[in-house]
C-alpha cells in the first residue's frame, strides 16, 4: 500500500471546484490542466495525505458530499466498495488487513449521500433502530444475512464481501 492524496481544487474565493484522489498530485494536476475546461479557475490545490488508497477514497467521498464541488459528477462509492474487497489473506496471529471501520465508514457515506438515517437502513433490512444504529456506528457486527441485505439495499456499493470475518 502506498500513500495517496485527496486533492481539493479551489478558486480565488476558496470555492471548491473539484475533488480527486491520486498518488502523484503533480502529474494528475498537469493532466487536468490539459484536459479540463475548469482548470483555469483553480487558484490553489490543497492536499490531504492518507496511508492507503481505500482511506483516501473514503476521504474523497466525504469531501464531495460535504463540499459539493461544481465539477465532480458523482460520489465514487463503487470505487470505495472495490477498494475494500479483501485481497490479502488474514494471518491467524495478526489483525485483519481491512478494518471494520472502513466498511462502517462506507455505510455512513452511503447513508449520508442518500440523506437517510441508520433507522431507515434498519427498516429496510428488518432491524430495529437501535440495532441498525449500532451496526452503522460499528458497535455491533451484522450477521451474514444482514451483510447481504445491506449489500442489496446499497445496490452493491457496500458489498458483503468487504466485511472482515472475526
Amino acid at each position: 500500500m502506498s500513500r495517496t492524496a485527496v486533492y481539493r481544487c479551489v478558486d480565488a474565493s476558496n470555492n471548491l471546484i473539484y475533488v480527486g484522489v491520486t498518488s502523484d498530485p503533480e502529474t494528475r494536476c498537469m493532466g487536468h490542466s490539459r484536459r479540463t475546461a475548469w482548470w483555469p479557475n483553480v487558484s490553489e490545490t490543497k492536499l490531504s495525505w492518507y496511508p492507503d488508497r481505500a482511506s483516501a477514497l473514503l476521504g474523497e467521498a466525504l469531501a464531495i458530499l460535504e463540499g459539493k464541488p461544481a465539477h465532480n459528477r458523482h460520489v465514487p462509492l463503487r470505487l470505495i466498495a472495490e477498494s475494500m474487497r479483501p485481497r490479502v489473506s488474514v494471518a491467524r496471529s495478526g489483525p485483519p488487513s481491512i478494518p471494520v471501520v472502513t466498511v462502517v465508514s462506507a455505510i455512513q457515506v452511503w447513508l449520508k449521500g442518500q440523506d437517510r438515517p441508520a433507522s431507515w437502513l434498519g427498516k429496510q433490512i428488518g432491524l430495529g433502530p437501535t440495532r441498525a444504529a449500532d451496526i452503522v456506528a460499528g458497535r455491533k457486527r451484522p450477521t451474514l444475512a444482514q451483510k447481504l441485505a445491506i449489500e442489496h439495499v446499497t445496490g452493491g456499493e457496500v458489498p458483503a464481501t468487504a466485511w472482515v470475518a472475526t
